[in-house]
């Protein structure tokens, strides 16, 4: 069972129904009143292409495809023809270099808020501007580039080390990326919260005391904080798989007949 890098042919899925699935307990007591429990905390998608294909040569599509996933076996990608495409999305920042494509429904405090998996032909903002950090297509990660790097001279071994890098221009508050340190290599790959800055240096808020004493060179990474806005555009797809391993057709005057073609999302 693996994820072929497919795509479910288009021509059909424009012609598919289907939508979002949520899983809801419903207890109806005698006076009237119920009680809901929401038993899934994101929904599932589930599709029937069935009614996309009205020719033999969108039959032939979809066999080929049925094939190449085994039946049920390997899932692919699916456009959902009512709900693929994304504009302007603010991303979510904690000052790391990593994040995930995200699709908001809803402007309220009760939104939902869905991870995208297999984004296609994204383009990247960043308080407007053009961006371009790294994007896995096959899980809609996204490896954020610096935009501010700085060489590091000097750290101190103190309950709360100091750090020098000159004309730094970092913030009470931004997360910085300490890395490539030579002696103090404690502090490589570490994320440090800066509790205090001078024009040269700045407090990491961490305590250095035990830490290997610092002999050369270094960086400090500034990503993209919280009060900046990474903005993602582009369309995306659904993982899914065949929820059959039995495809039953006919063409009657090029036109298909089946009962059903149906499609589920897998859950990752």
């Amino acid at each position: 069972m693996s994820f072929l890098n497919l795509r479910f042919p288009i021509d059909i899925s424009y012609g598919s129904s289907g939508g979002p699935n949520w899983n809801t307990k419903i207890v109806e007591y005698n006076s009237g009143h119920e009680t809901r429990l929401q038993k899934w905390s994101r929904p599932r998608y589930s599709f029937d292409a069935v009614y996309g294909v009205r020719s033999v040569a969108q039959l032939n599509s979809l066999l080929a495809t049925f094939h190449e996933a085994r039946g049920s076996v390997h899932s692919f990608r699916y456009q959902d023809p009512q709900d693929y495409k994304v504009s302007d999305e603010p991303m979510t920042l904690d000052g790391t270099n990593a994040s995930q494509l995200i699709k908001t429904y809803g402007s309220d405090a009760n939104n939902f808020i869905r991870n995208i998996t297999r984004p296609v032909g994204v383009t990247f903002k960043v308080n407007g501007g053009d961006y371009s950090p790294s994007l896995n297509y096959l899980t809609g990660a996204v490896a954020l580039v610096s935009l501010s790097t700085k060489t590091i001279t000097n750290i101190t071994q103190a309950t709360n080390g100091v750090v020098t890098a000159a004309a730094h221009g970092f913030s009470i508050g931004d997360v910085i990326l300490l890395d490539n340190i030579s002696g103090m290599t404690e502090l490589n790959g570490v994320y440090a919260t800066l509790t205090s800055v001078t024009t040269n240096t700045f407090h990491t808020g961490i305590n250095t005391t035990t830490y290997t004493a610092y002999t050369i060179g270094g960086s400090a990474d500034k990503f993209p904080q919280g009060t900046d806005v990474v903005t993602w555009s582009g369309e995306f797809d659904v993982p899914v798989r065949f929820a059959t391993d039995k495809l039953s057709t006919q063409i009657t005057s090029y036109k298909m007949g089946t009962t059903t073609v149906p499609l589920i999302e897998v859950k990752e």
